[in-house]
């Protein structure tokens, strides 16, 4: 089960490649999936990860604790240095630098997604509730790359364009196959870890992404009922643990 939510989570980047491709509001759409993202991954954050965290602390080294936290984030920032900003995109003209941009993009996220798919097959594994409220936050916020992604690449052969799309799709899949490869040495102890490099993660995403995009947002009811909408979502989850 674990692994199917890694396969589930790479299904998000097909569904910005879609909403690119067809005529509608994308910028509409891209808020909405911001705004739920954003409260999925507060309730994530506050109701699961935090208390788990805490645990792990309490039996083992708080500062221990604290560092891996730290290195969650630093993980992403390093990361997320080589993924052009979506909005950035729209600044280029020529079909060159386009391609050139949906490329770099998605060597980054196929890295980054590599990691996330790790992370969200660890914790799906302690929990399948915590697991499927991580990819559902993970995954809203990572539909705009998908659209970034495609809208790069909609010039370029359709084989090369698949092909790109494919292994963007299927890396967070590939990491939770790592992950299930060494399951046998997973302990009890070492999982506790992997969940503080998670909420690391997650704050990162929370602070540095997820809120700057929210707070430019202009229609604030719709910022507040996403918000809402990915809160609670993430809250019912729990009851399916």
């Amino acid at each position: 089960m674990a692994l199917l939510i890694t396969f589930f989570l790479g299904l998000f980047f097909v569904l910005g490649a879609l909403i690119a491709k067809i005529p509608t509001d994308q910028e509409k759409i891209e808020h909405w999936s911001i705004a739920i993202a954003f409260g999925a991954m507060v309730a994530l954050a506050v109701c699961d990860l935090v208390p788990e965290v805490f645990e792990c602390a309490m039996d083992g080294s708080v500062i221990l604790s604290v560092i891996l936290v730290a290195a969650g984030t630093a993980i992403l920032k390093g990361l997320d240095c080589f993924v052009p900003e979506h909005n950035d995109s729209k600044t280029e003209e020529t079909s060159g630098n386009l391609a050139h941009i949906g490329i770099i993009s998605a060597v980054a996220i196929t890295i980054h997604n590599l990691v996330e798919g790790m992370t969200v097959y660890t914790i799906a594994t302690s929990s399948l509730s915590i697991g499927f409220s991580l990819a559902l936050g993970v995954g809203l916020h990572n539909i705009p790359m998908g659209m970034l992604i495609y809208s790069t690449l909609k010039k370029e052969r359709k084989d090369k364009k698949r092909s790109i799309l494919a292994v963007t799709c299927l890396s967070t899949f590939l990491g939770g196959l790592l992950m299930w490869s060494v399951s046998s040495i997973l302990t009890e102890r070492l999982i506790g870890y992997l969940v503080c490099i998670a909420l690391g993660m997650v704050i990162y995403i929370l602070v540095f992404e997820l809120f700057p995009s929210v707070y430019r947002f202009k229609n604030r009811n719709s910022m507040i009922i996403g918000t809402l909408v990915g809160f609670v979502v993430v809250l019912l989850s729990m009851f399916f643990d």
